[in-house]
């Protein structure tokens, strides 16, 4: 099973940060991420108006993830209050040719980027793979996301190629970037 255990840290503006695998519990707070992350950036697939998974929903999810081998959900908590999230998974366990490959998404409040939080959750991740089947983590980045993608480098993500009008936002076509990291 893929319980990430609480991890403490400090930021670099001093708040004491503690990642953990989501669970029953922590559906309003996940909730509630979605929609600040939305009204704050067009760098994750979260926008404005989206419909948000129910309570109930989530609460399979988290125990879907808690359960799986390799997949985790993972949120950084400042208290109660969720700062950020990342969901590793693999791409398909049962194909005996990708069965090592694992993807990501992430997002983290616009007060807290810089801060560290991000860093943390991709070492999380990244730690976690190597315990499993995974040797590649793979995910995709707005070309435009000039922070992401130093983020995802300064974790050791390299760029492998481009994926031309991946998403149209606000009347324009935004290119996206493939990253991937192998071990």
């Amino acid at each position: 099973m893929a319980n990430i255990s609480p991890i403490t840290f400090e930021t670099k503006n001093s708040s004491i940060v503690t990642v953990r695998s989501l669970v029953p519990g922590d559906e309003e707070a996940s909730r509630a991420l979605a929609l600040i992350v939305a009204s704050e950036t067009k760098n994750t697939l979260k926008y404005q108006g989206m419909p948000l998974i129910s309570p109930e929903k989530l609460t399979d999810v988290f125990m879907d993830y808690l359960n799986h081998p390799v997949d985790i959900y993972i949120g950084a908590f400042v208290g109660d209050e969720i700062i950020g999230s990342l969901r590793f998974f693999q791409r398909n366990n049962s194909h005996p040719w990708i069965k090592h490959v694992g993807a990501f998404g992430m997002s983290v409040r616009e007060s807290y980027w810089g801060q560290g939080i991000g860093s943390r959750m991709l070492q999380i991740m990244t730690s976690h793979a190597r315990t499993t089947e995974i040797m590649r983590i793979e995910a995709e980045v707005r070309a435009s996301n000039d922070r992401g993608i130093n983020l995802y480098q300064k974790n050791g993500f390299k760029i492998e190629g481009r994926r031309e009008k991946a998403a149209f936002i606000d009347g324009t076509y935004e290119d996206e970037f493939y990253i991937a990291k192998c071990f």
